[in-house]
């Protein structure tokens, strides 16, 4: 339950992030909207939808590092803010002009807008987005935004992006050059142009890196797009800066290719020159073009106006400013903003700062200069060592109605120094010590630094434009950056690994290698054994990598660093699931992906998807491919381009074959391997008899860590075994095929006498847990039967007890019995492929035929002759597993 809400949040927020753009229409921040609801609706929905998701999930798991992190910087933003209200309040608003009032609920809100990002930062890294996830909504909302941009540009009711009108012409009358730049260019329906140009500067690194890396037909259109877009927006940030940006990227790349002694590839230097090309003919026609005549000079000077409407108003200054003349009627003989003067910091009441600036030959038709002027003289004004630390407040100024277009200058002003490190330093220690982190251990990826550039450039641009630092619309964006590389290089580094390879895979690593294949990473037999088989193998020989199909669990947490362990892609999320259990569950997500996944292998179309997966999961070619688990990883090596393939065997095929729903298939994708390995001569022979492939298949037993194992049982345990009965225990997932419900049946059929000396403790987790439950009641044996869940060391709990009992109805090697007699606990099981191979004469334990009946009297048996169990715990005080032979055996395949 747990697991599907937690999927369903996810939802939730790739969702919610994907239509951004369209909550930001200028719309739901016109003045009327705004006095209705106080805020405006965007902002009051991502205020509510954050906080709540974040608010849930930091108390649905309390004792976490993430939880810890998020309140050490809740406590350092509370700090700040009662300090930073203190300093504001005890301004002295006697020495300014009476409109910069300080407003709590309004710098409150403004601190809001800060925070919200690193909550967005905690969410995405507690959530753990995928790689799939992640592209899927830098992706999905680049295409929208483009398409905002594009489409009403193309309809010609764009909004311009300086005024409040609308546009009157398209991308088309670009080149005409009869039109103002002021006229064509267009934000589309957003709320400011400067806002959506940093937006825009998140996603054309990320979208580049698709663009390059991916090269498909979608990912190339949505980056020229997103190019085309920016273009039309028209401002000097989302021109210059993003054709600078795309010319960075690519140095940078090739840059990476030199280093990492990588070979071109022709489809990459054709991407690279397609949209080179492309972006310098379109930019050539672009309006910030169009405006400054193809003057280089004038196209480079950032600190031109932007918000200049001067080209429309001649006024002719009638003379110099001499000293005698009443400053104020003088402003009106000056090209200077009306505005300024007489609404929004009026001559007569400011007098002094009007009078400097005529004599400082300052009057000038940018808005910016005078902005900047107001900001400063404001903040001089009520400057101390207190205010510079925590500055004089945002409110201060949006009451006067100036707005500074230098976020980094006025955030300077509002926030103080302090503030400006709780605030926004963050993002550049975080990147920093990411970037230097996996700089200095050589694993520095073009992604990582596709990533960071998005994260950190709006935010460096902020030093030359405004209306970015502070506005969600692009700060949410930076903070979901920032969640997921958090995330992809402090959890596990698995989404690294999907996404480059590059620390894993160097051409000049001569080593062999070689991929496993598993299903899924849960605790169980294939990946005990696998975890096992590299404590024994030559790693300075061989460099293994796991592919884990499905990522449903986190078992692999503990390898060596040196082993890759890669992930699968959403597609195979059901293949470890029947249909029957997914119906149960009622999620017809999973539902319809099941049954698209058994058209799949029905048909034999799943090869042409197995290729194109690949594709996308694997970056680097295997000497040695191995499919270790019967059923769905020999249909994804099988369609690999590995060298060599082997298959690795864990079924009795007589009684469970995991390819008997498509014999056409496998018959077809077996003969395909070079080697077919089984665990023991029962699965050989099984197998066989079905596939006749004898000449392929051997059989090697398996490696077990039997160090390990006792290292392990050391730990201390709190349980406590009974004296005076039988203590049994079981270990194995709780799924039909262990046949729990069996031995629960024998024990309800013992005698009152006999249940009253047993005490049995069963350790695992699985979809038969509640009928197990049920199944313990009805027979009234709570007092005698425990489930004891999952352990993550089931060694110390199996330790000291008088019998290990396993009753699965089919177990190819028989992995707990070793486990169990390396403890010295003897083992009572059925009979299986290799069970008589493992309990030798029944010197070690006690083997009955594989069905109910045997089950009851097997077990009445050791209960009623318990000397019996003694004799096999003295003769396992000599019991040693031979890993020697079988590792032998594995060389020489890996050899072959």
């Amino acid at each position: 339950m747990l697991k599907q809400s937690r999927v369903n949040l996810k939802n939730i927020i790739l969702i919610f992030m994907v239509l951004q753009p369209f909550f930001d229409s200028y719309i739901l921040y016109t003045d009327e909207v705004i006095s209705f609801f106080g805020f405006s609706p965007t902002t009051i929905i991502r205020f509510a939808l954050l906080g709540l998701i974040c608010v849930y999930l930091f108390f649905k798991k309390l004792n976490t590092k993430e939880n810890k992190y998020l309140f050490g910087y809740g406590i350092i933003v509370l700090v700040y803010t009662l300090l930073h209200h203190l300093v504001c309040v005890n301004v002295d608003e006697s020495v300014l002009y009476h409109t910069f009032k300080y407003n709590l609920i309004g710098e409150i809100f403004y601190l809001f807008r800060l925070v919200y990002p690193f909550i967005l930062v905690y969410i995405v890294y507690k959530i753990k987005i995928t790689k799939e996830e992640f592209k899927f909504v830098i992706q999905g909302s680049s295409l929208c935004v483009s398409l905002i941009l594009l489409g009403l540009n193309l309809f010609v009711i764009s909004h311009t992006s300086y005024f409040s009108n609308i546009i009157t012409g398209n991308i088309f009358d670009w080149a005409s050059g009869d039109i103002s730049r002021y006229m064509l260019a267009g934000k589309g329906w957003f709320n400011s142009a400067n806002q959506i140009g940093g937006f825009l500067l998140v996603l054309i690194p990320l979208n580049f890196y698709y663009a390059l890396k991916n090269g498909s037909k979608f990912d190339v259109i949505n980056l020229i797009l997103l190019i085309i877009s920016s273009y039309s927006l028209g401002t000097r940030v989302s021109c210059i800066g993003v054709s600078l940006v795309l010319i960075v990227l690519i140095v940078a790349y090739y840059i990476f290719k030199l280093f990492r002694k990588e070979k071109l590839i022709k489809k990459e230097i054709f991407n690279t020159f397609i949209i080179m090309i492309f972006s310098l003919f379109v930019f050539n026609y672009a309006p910030v073009v169009n405006l400054s005549g193809k003057n280089l000079e004038s196209l480079f000077n950032i600190k031109q106006v932007v918000h200049d409407t001067s080209e429309e108003i001649e006024v002719e200054i009638v003379e110099e400013y001499d000293g005698t003349q009443n400053v104020c009627e003088y402003l009106t003989k000056t090209p200077t903003n009306t505005d300024y003067y007489v609404d929004l910091y009026p001559c007569y009441d400011n007098l002094e700062f009007w009078t400097t600036y005529v004599e400082s030959d300052y009057a000038t038709t940018d808005n910016r200069l005078l902005e900047t002027l107001i900001t400063s003289e404001v903040y001089e004004k009520t400057k101390s060592s207190a205010v510079e630390l925590f500055g004089v407040s945002r409110s201060r100024y949006e009451s006067a109605s100036i707005y500074l277009e230098k976020d980094i200058v006025v955030h300077y002003y509002t926030l103080g120094i302090v503030g400006i490190c709780v605030f926004i330093l963050p993002y550049f220690l975080i990147c920093g010590f990411v970037g230097f982190k996996r700089l200095f251990t050589k694993q520095l990826t073009y992604w990582d630094f596709c990533l960071i550039v998005g994260i950190l450039l709006p935010i460096l641009v902020s030093i030359v434009t405004g209306h970015i630092i502070d506005e969600l619309i692009v700060t949410l964006y930076i903070g979901f950056c920032l969640g997921y590389l958090l995330y992809t290089n402090f959890d596990k580094n698995k989404e690294n690994n999907k996404l480059d390879n590059c620390s894993c895979n160097k051409d000049n690593d001569t080593r062999k290698k070689i991929l496993f294949v598993v299903d899924e990473n849960r605790m169980g037999g294939v990946s005990i054994l696998l975890e096992d088989m590299f404590e024994y193998l030559d790693k300075k020989k061989y460099k293994f990598s796991i592919l884990v199909l499905h990522d449903v669990d986190n078992y692999f947490k503990n390898l060596d660093k040196d082993i890759e362990v890669i992930y699968g892609t959403k597609f195979f999320d059901v293949i470890d699931y029947n249909l029957s259990y997914l119906i149960k569950t009622k999620d017809i997500g999973k539902i319809v992906k099941k049954l698209y996944l058994i058209f799949l292998m029905k048909t034999g179309l799943i090869k042409n998807k197995i290729i194109k997966e690949r594709k996308k999961i694997l970056t680097s070619n295997y000497d040695i491919e191995i499919a270790f688990k019967d059923g769905f990883t020999a249909v994804f090596t099988a369609f690999g381009n590995s060298k060599k393939k082997i298959h690795w065997l864990h079924y009795e095929y007589k009684k469970y074959n995991a390819n008997g729903n498509y014999p056409k298939l496998f018959n077809k994708i077996l003969p395909i391997f070079d080697k077919i390995v089984a665990v023991s001569t029962n699965v050989m022979n099984d197998f066989n008899d079905i596939y006749h492939l004898e000449s392929k298949t051997m059989v090697v037993e398996n490696l077990v860590n039997t160090n390990k194992i006792l290292d392990k049982a050391k730990e201390e345990c709190e349980r406590k075994l009974s004296v005076s009965k039988l203590n049994i225990v079981c270990v194995g997932r709780l799924h039909t095929c262990k046949g729990f419900d069996r031995l629960i049946n024998a024990i309800s059929k013992l005698s009152k006498k006999e249940k009253e000396k047993i005490s049995v403790e069963i350790y695992g987790d699985g979809e038969e847990k509640d009928k197990l439950n049920n199944l313990i009641k009805e027979f009234e044996l709570s007092d005698i039967i425990k489930l004891k869940g999952r352990v993550d060391n089931p060694y110390k709990y199996v330790k000291g007890n008088d019998l290990f009992v396993l009753t699965s109805h089919f177990e190819t090697f028989g992995l707990v019995i070793v486990e169990a007699m390396t403890l010295g606990v003897p083992v009572f099981a059925l009979e299986n492929s290799n069970t008589s191979n493992l309990i030798a004469n029944n010197e070690n334990g006690y083997i009955v035929n594989n069905d109910d009946d045997s089950l009851y009297g097997g077990l009445k048996y050791l209960i009623n002759n318990k000397k019996v169990i003694d004799k096999y715990k003295k003769n396992l005080l000599n019991y040693k597993y031979d890993n020697k032979k079988v590792l032998n055996k594995i060389n020489q395949i890996f050899d072959m």
